[in-house]
């Protein structure tokens, strides 16, 4: 009988660990401040990291969104954008699921 509900419990373990999936983080860089017209698209770098890990990095034009697939786990996204001030994000992406991301610059 133990050693039928060992099996049990190591078959339910894999079919849970199969079942799992990457999760998705869609979002933006906002742009606040500095001139209100202005020729210059203003656009910038979206890096993702995971601890001290470089995951990857994603240049957006002016207006442009992303949607990255990652694996289940905490990331800090950070926005890049000539001398604008920018605000890291810290996120949690969940097993097939859709997380927000809105990357804050200050314009000076």
């Amino acid at each position: 009988m133990t050693r039928r509900l060992a099996a049990l419990g190591l078959a339910a373990l894999l079919l849970l660990t199969a079942c799992g999936g990457k999760g998705t983080a869609q979002g933006e860089i906002v742009f606040a401040g500095g001139p209100t017209e202005s020729d210059e698209p203003r656009a910038g770098t979206v890096i993702v990291w995971s601890g001290a890990e470089r995951i990857l990095s994603k240049k957006l034009g002016d207006g442009e969104r992303f949607s990255l697939r990652l694996e289940p786990g905490k990331y800090r996204f950070q926005a890049v954008s000539g001398d604008a001030q920018c605000f890291d994000q810290l996120v949690f992406v969940g097993d097939n699921l859709e997380t927000a991301v809105r990357l804050e610059c200050q314009v000076k």
